[in-house]
Protein backbone atom coordinates (compact mmCIF):
# COMPACT_ATOMS: atom_id res chain seq x y z
CA UNK A 1 0.00 0.00 0.00
CA UNK A 2 1.28 3.50 -0.67
CA UNK A 3 1.62 5.63 2.01
CA UNK A 4 2.43 8.54 0.72
CA UNK A 5 -0.93 9.74 -1.23
CA UNK A 6 -1.60 13.01 -1.98
CA UNK A 7 -4.56 14.51 0.33
CA UNK A 8 -7.70 15.17 -1.37
CA UNK A 9 -7.62 18.79 -2.75
CA UNK A 10 -10.95 19.48 -1.14
CA UNK A 11 -9.68 19.03 2.32
CA UNK A 12 -6.37 20.61 1.45
CA UNK A 13 -8.69 24.06 0.44
CA UNK A 14 -10.83 23.57 3.71
CA UNK A 15 -7.77 23.51 5.74
CA UNK A 16 -6.46 25.98 4.63
CA UNK A 17 -9.24 28.49 4.63
CA UNK A 18 -10.19 27.66 8.01
CA UNK A 19 -6.44 28.16 8.25
CA UNK A 20 -6.97 31.61 7.25
CA UNK A 21 -9.43 32.80 8.98
CA UNK A 22 -8.48 31.53 12.49
CA UNK A 23 -5.77 34.18 11.30
CA UNK A 24 -7.40 36.48 9.88
CA UNK A 25 -9.96 36.97 13.54
CA UNK A 26 -6.95 36.60 15.46
CA UNK A 27 -5.31 39.92 14.14
CA UNK A 28 -8.71 40.94 13.72
CA UNK A 29 -9.53 40.49 17.76
CA UNK A 30 -6.16 41.94 18.41
CA UNK A 31 -6.69 45.01 16.68
CA UNK A 32 -10.15 45.40 18.16
CA UNK A 33 -8.57 45.50 21.93
CA UNK A 34 -5.80 47.45 20.84
CA UNK A 35 -8.21 50.27 19.39
CA UNK A 36 -10.35 49.90 22.84
CA UNK A 37 -7.67 51.67 24.59
CA UNK A 38 -7.14 54.29 22.15
CA UNK A 39 -3.78 52.39 20.86
CA UNK A 40 -5.01 53.11 16.96
CA UNK A 41 -1.65 52.78 15.26
CA UNK A 42 -1.04 49.68 16.61
CA UNK A 43 -4.75 48.26 15.69
CA UNK A 44 -3.51 49.61 12.12
CA UNK A 45 -0.93 47.20 12.39
CA UNK A 46 -3.10 44.10 13.33
CA UNK A 47 -5.53 45.11 10.52
CA UNK A 48 -2.45 44.86 8.06
CA UNK A 49 -1.85 41.66 9.10
CA UNK A 50 -5.24 40.31 8.94
CA UNK A 51 -5.76 41.63 5.78
CA UNK A 52 -1.82 40.31 4.56
CA UNK A 53 -3.31 37.22 5.63
CA UNK A 54 -6.83 37.78 3.74
CA UNK A 55 -6.78 40.53 0.96
CA UNK A 56 -10.85 40.32 0.36
CA UNK A 57 -11.18 40.65 4.90
CA UNK A 58 -14.13 43.31 4.65
CA UNK A 59 -13.98 43.74 8.41
CA UNK A 60 -10.03 44.92 8.28
CA UNK A 61 -11.11 47.40 5.79
CA UNK A 62 -13.78 48.59 7.77
CA UNK A 63 -12.05 48.56 11.48
CA UNK A 64 -8.54 50.00 9.55
CA UNK A 65 -10.56 53.06 8.11
CA UNK A 66 -12.59 53.90 11.56
CA UNK A 67 -8.86 54.09 13.39
CA UNK A 68 -7.78 56.44 10.58
CA UNK A 69 -10.70 58.58 10.98
CA UNK A 70 -9.89 58.83 14.76
CA UNK A 71 -6.42 59.87 13.44
CA UNK A 72 -7.71 62.17 11.51
CA UNK A 73 -6.09 60.57 8.35
CA UNK A 74 -9.53 61.24 6.24
CA UNK A 75 -7.60 59.89 2.93
CA UNK A 76 -6.35 56.78 4.17
CA UNK A 77 -9.90 56.19 5.33
CA UNK A 78 -11.47 57.10 2.46
CA UNK A 79 -8.97 54.55 0.32
CA UNK A 80 -9.84 51.87 2.57
CA UNK A 81 -13.87 52.62 2.41
CA UNK A 82 -13.31 52.94 -1.49
CA UNK A 83 -11.74 49.67 -1.36
CA UNK A 84 -14.40 47.93 0.51
CA UNK A 85 -16.64 49.47 -2.32
CA UNK A 86 -15.23 47.80 -4.98
CA UNK A 87 -15.35 44.31 -3.02
CA UNK A 88 -19.33 44.79 -1.97
CA UNK A 89 -20.74 47.95 -3.76
CA UNK A 90 -23.62 47.47 -1.37
CA UNK A 91 -22.01 47.74 2.04
CA UNK A 92 -23.75 50.17 3.99
CA UNK A 93 -21.04 51.23 6.32
CA UNK A 94 -18.44 51.71 3.74
CA UNK A 95 -20.30 54.31 2.13
CA UNK A 96 -21.28 55.83 5.63
CA UNK A 97 -17.21 55.42 6.71
CA UNK A 98 -16.58 57.40 3.42
CA UNK A 99 -18.99 59.89 4.17
CA UNK A 100 -17.73 60.56 7.61
CA UNK A 101 -14.26 61.04 6.30
CA UNK A 102 -15.38 63.75 3.40
CA UNK A 103 -17.34 65.66 6.17
CA UNK A 104 -14.40 65.54 8.62
CA UNK A 105 -12.30 66.53 6.24
CA UNK A 106 -13.97 69.71 5.00
CA UNK A 107 -12.33 72.93 5.88
CA UNK A 108 -12.78 76.60 4.38
CA UNK A 109 -10.02 75.68 2.32
CA UNK A 110 -11.31 72.23 0.77
CA UNK A 111 -13.11 71.87 -1.99
CA UNK A 112 -16.93 71.62 -1.26
CA UNK A 113 -17.31 68.97 -3.64
CA UNK A 114 -15.71 66.75 -0.72
CA UNK A 115 -19.25 68.13 1.39
CA UNK A 116 -21.62 66.69 -1.51
CA UNK A 117 -19.69 64.06 -1.55
CA UNK A 118 -20.88 63.07 2.20
CA UNK A 119 -24.21 64.01 1.62
CA UNK A 120 -24.31 61.40 -1.40
CA UNK A 121 -22.76 58.58 0.89
CA UNK A 122 -24.41 59.39 3.70
CA UNK A 123 -27.82 58.84 1.38
CA UNK A 124 -26.78 55.99 0.19
CA UNK A 125 -25.81 54.44 3.34
CA UNK A 126 -29.25 54.59 4.55
CA UNK A 127 -31.01 53.71 1.72
CA UNK A 128 -28.70 50.18 1.97
CA UNK A 129 -29.56 49.66 5.30
CA UNK A 130 -32.92 50.42 6.99
CA UNK A 131 -31.63 50.07 10.06
CA UNK A 132 -29.28 53.24 9.79
CA UNK A 133 -33.00 54.62 10.84
CA UNK A 134 -32.72 53.88 14.22
CA UNK A 135 -29.73 54.79 14.74
CA UNK A 136 -28.70 58.24 15.86
CA UNK A 137 -25.22 58.58 14.61
CA UNK A 138 -26.12 59.03 10.88
CA UNK A 139 -28.85 61.63 11.30
CA UNK A 140 -26.04 63.60 13.12
CA UNK A 141 -23.51 63.06 10.66
CA UNK A 142 -26.08 64.20 7.91
CA UNK A 143 -27.37 66.74 9.80
CA UNK A 144 -23.34 68.49 10.16
CA UNK A 145 -23.25 67.92 6.47
CA UNK A 146 -26.49 69.96 5.56
CA UNK A 147 -25.06 72.61 7.86
CA UNK A 148 -22.24 73.30 6.17
CA UNK A 149 -23.61 73.37 3.24
CA UNK A 150 -25.74 76.38 4.28
CA UNK A 151 -28.78 74.38 4.43
CA UNK A 152 -30.52 75.21 8.08
CA UNK A 153 -33.63 73.17 7.76
CA UNK A 154 -32.43 70.10 6.50
CA UNK A 155 -29.84 70.07 9.29
CA UNK A 156 -32.76 70.88 11.86
CA UNK A 157 -34.79 68.20 10.64
CA UNK A 158 -31.70 65.36 10.75
CA UNK A 159 -30.53 66.96 14.16
CA UNK A 160 -33.20 66.48 15.68
CA UNK A 161 -34.52 63.19 14.62
CA UNK A 162 -30.45 62.38 15.89
CA UNK A 163 -31.52 63.85 19.41
CA UNK A 164 -34.30 61.71 19.52
CA UNK A 165 -33.12 58.68 19.06
CA UNK A 166 -30.05 59.72 21.42
CA UNK A 167 -31.26 61.65 23.99
CA UNK A 168 -29.84 60.04 27.01
CA UNK A 169 -26.74 59.63 26.16
CA UNK A 170 -24.72 61.94 28.15
CA UNK A 171 -21.90 62.81 26.24
CA UNK A 172 -23.25 63.44 22.80
CA UNK A 173 -23.32 67.65 23.06
CA UNK A 174 -22.11 67.39 19.45
CA UNK A 175 -26.07 67.64 18.30
CA UNK A 176 -27.56 70.40 20.73
CA UNK A 177 -24.24 72.23 19.74
CA UNK A 178 -25.02 72.36 16.34
CA UNK A 179 -28.33 73.13 16.36
CA UNK A 180 -28.15 75.73 18.65
CA UNK A 181 -25.60 77.30 16.33
CA UNK A 182 -28.30 76.94 13.82
CA UNK A 183 -31.13 78.64 15.79
CA UNK A 184 -29.15 81.39 16.40
CA UNK A 185 -28.06 81.92 12.49
CA UNK A 186 -31.78 81.66 12.24
CA UNK A 187 -32.77 84.49 14.70
CA UNK A 188 -34.56 81.92 17.18
CA UNK A 189 -32.42 82.62 20.23
CA UNK A 190 -34.35 81.13 22.82
CA UNK A 191 -34.67 77.98 20.92
CA UNK A 192 -31.06 78.67 21.03
CA UNK A 193 -30.46 79.20 24.30
CA UNK A 194 -32.67 76.18 25.74
CA UNK A 195 -30.37 74.00 23.84
CA UNK A 196 -26.87 75.56 25.34
CA UNK A 197 -28.70 74.95 28.63
CA UNK A 198 -28.79 71.38 27.94
CA UNK A 199 -25.38 71.21 26.94
CA UNK A 200 -24.42 72.98 29.93
CA UNK A 201 -26.47 70.08 31.70
CA UNK A 202 -24.40 67.23 29.74
CA UNK A 203 -20.89 68.96 30.32
CA UNK A 204 -20.36 71.83 32.90
CA UNK A 205 -17.52 72.55 31.89
CA UNK A 206 -17.77 72.92 28.37
CA UNK A 207 -16.84 76.77 27.84
CA UNK A 208 -18.18 77.40 24.34
CA UNK A 209 -21.53 76.78 25.48
CA UNK A 210 -21.19 79.53 28.59
CA UNK A 211 -19.40 82.00 25.67
CA UNK A 212 -22.40 81.75 22.85
CA UNK A 213 -24.93 82.25 25.95
CA UNK A 214 -22.96 85.34 27.06
CA UNK A 215 -23.08 86.69 22.98
CA UNK A 216 -26.55 86.33 22.39
CA UNK A 217 -27.89 87.63 26.13
CA UNK A 218 -25.62 90.83 24.82
CA UNK A 219 -27.25 90.72 21.37
CA UNK A 220 -30.28 90.64 23.31
CA UNK A 221 -29.48 93.75 25.77
CA UNK A 222 -29.99 91.40 28.70
CA UNK A 223 -26.31 92.36 30.45
CA UNK A 224 -26.59 90.76 33.46
CA UNK A 225 -27.25 87.31 31.75
CA UNK A 226 -24.57 88.23 29.48
CA UNK A 227 -21.81 88.80 32.41
CA UNK A 228 -22.99 85.95 34.25
CA UNK A 229 -22.40 83.66 31.37
CA UNK A 230 -19.55 85.29 29.82
CA UNK A 231 -17.54 85.34 33.90
CA UNK A 232 -18.68 81.46 33.66
CA UNK A 233 -16.80 80.69 30.49
CA UNK A 234 -13.72 82.93 31.82
CA UNK A 235 -13.47 80.83 35.15
CA UNK A 236 -12.32 77.59 32.38
CA UNK A 237 -10.56 79.33 30.17
CA UNK A 238 -8.80 82.27 32.11
CA UNK A 239 -6.39 83.45 28.99
CA UNK A 240 -8.90 83.60 26.29
CA UNK A 241 -8.50 87.16 24.86
CA UNK A 242 -11.96 86.91 23.20
CA UNK A 243 -14.15 86.69 26.49
CA UNK A 244 -12.12 89.59 28.16
CA UNK A 245 -12.78 91.48 24.97
CA UNK A 246 -16.85 90.35 25.44
CA UNK A 247 -16.70 90.91 29.16
CA UNK A 248 -14.98 94.10 28.60
CA UNK A 249 -18.24 95.80 25.98
CA UNK A 250 -20.79 93.83 28.92
CA UNK A 251 -19.30 96.08 31.67
CA UNK A 252 -19.19 99.23 29.16
CA UNK A 253 -22.57 98.89 28.56
CA UNK A 254 -23.30 98.63 31.98
CA UNK A 255 -21.12 101.71 32.60
CA UNK A 256 -18.67 100.25 34.65
CA UNK A 257 -15.99 101.92 32.88
CA UNK A 258 -13.13 100.74 35.50
CA UNK A 259 -13.84 97.15 34.73
CA UNK A 260 -14.31 97.57 31.17
CA UNK A 261 -10.54 98.84 30.97
CA UNK A 262 -9.36 96.20 33.30
CA UNK A 263 -10.59 93.44 30.57
CA UNK A 264 -9.93 95.19 27.54
CA UNK A 265 -6.57 95.21 29.06
CA UNK A 266 -6.43 91.73 29.98
CA UNK A 267 -7.98 90.95 25.91
CA UNK A 268 -4.47 92.56 24.87
CA UNK A 269 -2.22 91.10 26.83
CA UNK A 270 -3.43 87.75 25.62
CA UNK A 271 -4.21 89.38 21.97
CA UNK A 272 -1.57 92.37 21.12
CA UNK A 273 -3.18 91.98 17.78
CA UNK A 274 -6.60 92.52 19.04
CA UNK A 275 -7.41 96.24 16.89
CA UNK A 276 -10.54 96.22 18.32
CA UNK A 277 -9.80 95.80 22.21
CA UNK A 278 -7.29 99.07 21.43
CA UNK A 279 -10.64 101.05 19.61
CA UNK A 280 -13.03 100.25 22.33
CA UNK A 281 -10.22 101.08 24.61
CA UNK A 282 -9.40 103.97 23.25
CA UNK A 283 -13.41 104.81 23.19
CA UNK A 284 -13.66 104.87 27.10
CA UNK A 285 -10.16 106.54 27.52
CA UNK A 286 -12.16 109.36 25.32
CA UNK A 287 -15.24 109.02 27.79
CA UNK A 288 -12.88 110.27 30.78
CA UNK A 289 -11.84 112.78 29.25
CA UNK A 290 -7.84 110.79 29.24
CA UNK A 291 -6.66 112.21 25.81
CA UNK A 292 -3.28 111.13 25.45
CA UNK A 293 -4.21 107.19 26.20
CA UNK A 294 -7.18 107.69 23.95
CA UNK A 295 -5.16 108.83 20.83
CA UNK A 296 -2.36 106.44 22.24
CA UNK A 297 -5.02 103.71 21.51
CA UNK A 298 -7.10 104.54 18.33
CA UNK A 299 -3.75 104.89 16.52
CA UNK A 300 -2.23 101.65 17.65
CA UNK A 301 -5.79 100.10 16.42
CA UNK A 302 -5.60 102.06 13.27
CA UNK A 303 -2.19 100.76 12.65
CA UNK A 304 -3.17 96.88 13.38
CA UNK A 305 -6.53 97.61 11.07
CA UNK A 306 -4.38 98.82 7.92
CA UNK A 307 -1.92 95.38 8.65
CA UNK A 308 -5.19 93.53 8.49
CA UNK A 309 -6.38 94.64 5.51
CA UNK A 310 -9.21 96.22 7.52
CA UNK A 311 -9.58 99.82 5.40
CA UNK A 312 -12.48 101.23 6.74
CA UNK A 313 -12.07 100.32 10.17
CA UNK A 314 -8.70 101.93 9.94
CA UNK A 315 -10.30 105.27 8.26
CA UNK A 316 -12.74 105.11 11.55
CA UNK A 317 -9.64 105.13 14.39
CA UNK A 318 -8.03 108.13 12.59
CA UNK A 319 -11.26 110.02 12.68
CA UNK A 320 -12.02 109.52 16.17
CA UNK A 321 -7.95 110.58 16.54
CA UNK A 322 -8.89 113.76 14.98
CA UNK A 323 -12.60 113.92 17.28
CA UNK A 324 -10.32 113.57 20.25
CA UNK A 325 -7.65 115.99 19.32
CA UNK A 326 -10.24 118.32 18.60
CA UNK A 327 -11.90 118.33 21.91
Amino acid sequence: MNKNLTPPKLVTNLSNATFTLAHTNEFLFLGFSKAEVGDYRGAIADYNRAIAVDPNCIDAYLERANAYLELEEYQAAIDDAEHIVQLDSNNASAYFLRGMAYMQGFSDLADIKDCQQALKDCDRALLLNPDFANEAEPFFIRGWIYFLLNKPEQALADLDRAIALNSNLADEIEPYFIRATIYYVLGEYQKALSDYARIVEIAPDYADAYANCAEIYYYLGDYQNALTNCTLALLLEPDNAELYFMRGNIFYDLENDCKALVDYDRAIDFAPECADAYYNRGIVYSYLNESRKAIEDFQQAADLYQSQGKDDDELDAIAKIKMVNRD
